[in-house]
């Protein structure tokens, strides 16, 4: 099943939206003079907090906006499929999905 994705997916996602908000470039110069070694995460965002916010709220948006919108082709399609192929297609086509989603996901992309 999907039980080890479904829960996580969308906290990774959130995860990464938040992580790149925080990071900011820096020269060789501050990396030089900043004592206790920091990377660039722990050093202060040239984001506001809002922004930041927006940017989670946005993902989500995008998010559940994209699962809907599968969970509504998916019960026009899937028929259609069974209907014309047979039930072994008609099972297939979101277990490829499905893959290719993971796939996709693994590759950091």
């Amino acid at each position: 099943g999907t039980g080890g994705v479904k829960p996580c997916v969308s906290a990774f996602g959130a995860d990464q939206v938040a992580q790149d908000s925080n990071k900011v470039p820096i020269t060789q110069e501050q990396e030089n003079t900043h004592e206790s070694g920091l990377n660039n995460l722990d050093l202060a965002s040239s984001e506001s907090p809002q922004v930041a916010k927006d940017r989670v709220r946005a993902f989500f948006a995008y998010f559940y906006f994209c699962i809907n919108v599968g969970a509504v082709v998916s019960i026009f399609s899937v028929p259609i499929i069974k209907a014309n192929f047979g039930f072994g297609a008609a099972f297939c086509t979101p277990t490829v999905f499905l893959i290719f989603s993971m796939l996709l996901f693994s590759s950091k992309r």
